[in-house]
């Protein structure tokens, strides 16, 4: 896989460029566009060199009575959760613990805690069914999963994330104060991210055996911008 093309296609995407516009700009398929967003780049070695003392900032920890102060915070409107993307969250955990975190720090700690398009989307193989909403809709693509408090650690809290991972990895997630997503749950997030995109047809994949009953029994939002997609 050619890595340089690679990082110009995630590089497009970041600065806001549809997979329709990355496919003119680049002169490339949608099929390539697909696979190369599909893929996180990787990143070029950095140069070791010897120095004294602590080099870049410190390791960040968010202590278990700032997680809860941040999750009452969040969930302070619970029977309409918001949709809360990471600016938004930074600036709540700057009220909560002061600066000492950005959004790329941030970003990069759920990466790696598998909160990336192509992990949660690697036993997909639906992308080719899409085509047409991606070319001529322009919609945008998400793929849907949750996380519990204690997958970071923090086995006292109930709380429960229900997430939505873009193609570009961007993150748009509601905060519950419950151990399991409910159906009025879903129903809200769903209808949130059509507002958040106001203007945009959203596809939203799903792995059937964690969300098919939910999304049988939901009220889902009614609008032809939305598509569900199983897997």
């Amino acid at each position: 896989m050619n890595q340089t093309l690679q990082r110009k296609v995630h590089h497009l995407r970041e600065i806001g460029f549809t997979t329709p516009e990355i496919c003119a700009h680049l002169n490339l398929g949608l099929d390539a566009v697909i696979s190369l967003l599909l893929h996180e780049p990787v990143s070029r070695a950095p140069v070791s060199k010897k120095r004294k003392g602590v080099v870049g900032r410190p390791k960040v920890t968010l202590h278990e009575s700032d997680f809860v102060r941040l999750v009452n915070m969040l969930t302070s409107h619970q029977e309409a959760a918001p949709l809360w993307t990471l600016p938004c969250v930074i600036q709540e955990l700057r009220l909560t613990i002061g600066p000492r975190l950005s959004t790329d720090t941030l970003r990069r700690y759920l990466h790696s805690n598998g909160l990336t398009f192509s992990q949660q989307m690697k036993e997909c193989s639906l992308l080719e069914e899409v085509e047409e909403l991606v070319r001529v809709k322009r919609s945008l693509l998400y793929v849907l999963t949750h996380s519990h408090a204690r997958d970071f650690g923090f086995d006292s809290v109930n709380a429960t994330a229900l997430i939505g991972i873009s193609s570009s990895n961007r993150l748009a997630f509601s905060i519950y104060q419950q151990s399991r997503i409910s159906c009025p749950a879903l129903s809200n997030f769903l209808t949130r991210l059509l507002l958040l995109h106001s203007q945009r047809h959203v596809t939203v994949f799903f792995p059937k055996k964690r969300y098919g009953y939910l999304v049988q029994r939901s009220i889902v939002p009614s609008s032809q911008r939305l598509h569900l997609v199983p897997y």
